[in-house]
C-alpha cells in the first residue's frame, strides 16, 4: 500500500510539481482536503439548484441571483482549494483570500439590498454569516497549516 502511494506520488510529482508537507498521508491535509470538496460540492448542488429555480420562477422572490450566484461560485473555489491543499500547498492560502472576499463582497451586497428595502428571510442572512465564519475559518487553518509545515 505505501509503496503504491510512494509510486503515485512520484508519477504526479513530474507532472504537477507537488510540495511535499510533512507527507503525502498527512492527517490535517486529508481532514482540509475532504472539507473543502465536501463544502465546495453542497455549495455547488444547493447554489446551482437555487440559482435554477430563481431563473425558472420556481423558488421565493426572496431570493437574489447575484448573492446565489457568488455563493455558487465559491463552491468552485472551494474545490480548487482543495487542490491546493493536495497539490500545490503554497496556492491554497490565496485561495482562501479570495473565497473569503468573495464571501464577503456577496454579504456587502446582500445587506446593501436589504438596506434598500428588498425581501429577504431571516436564515439567508444566518446562511451569509455562517459562509464568512467558514471562510474565516479555513483561512485560519490554511495558514496555521502551512505555517507550521513548511
Amino acid at each position: 500500500m505505501r509503496l503504491g502511494l510512494i509510486v503515485f506520488h512520484r508519477l504526479f510529482e513530474e507532472v504537477l510539481p507537488i510540495e511535499p508537507i510533512t507527507g503525502f498521508l498527512n492527517p490535517m491535509k486529508i481532514a482540509l482536503t475532504l472539507f473543502f470538496i465536501l463544502f465546495g460540492l453542497l455549495t455547488l448542488k444547493e447554489g446551482g439548484s437555487a440559482l435554477l429555480g430563481v431563473l425558472t420562477g420556481s423558488t421565493p422572490s426572496s431570493y437574489w441571483p447575484p448573492v446565489i450566484a457568488l455563493n455558487t461560485f465559491t463552491g468552485l473555489l472551494y474545490l480548487a482549494a482543495a487542490l491546493a491543499v493536495t497539490f500545490r500547498q503554497s496556492m491554497a492560502a490565496p485561495i482562501c483570500i479570495v473565497i473569503l472576499g468573495v464571501a464577503a463582497g456577496s454579504a456587502l451586497l446582500f445587506f446593501g439590498y436589504i438596506f434598500l428595502g428588498g425581501a429577504f428571510e431571516t436564515r439567508t442572512v444566518y446562511a451569509i454569516l455562517f459562509r464568512l465564519a467558514v471562510a474565516s475559518g479555513a483561512l485560519v487553518l490554511v495558514r496555521r497549516f502551512a505555517a507550521a509545515n513548511r
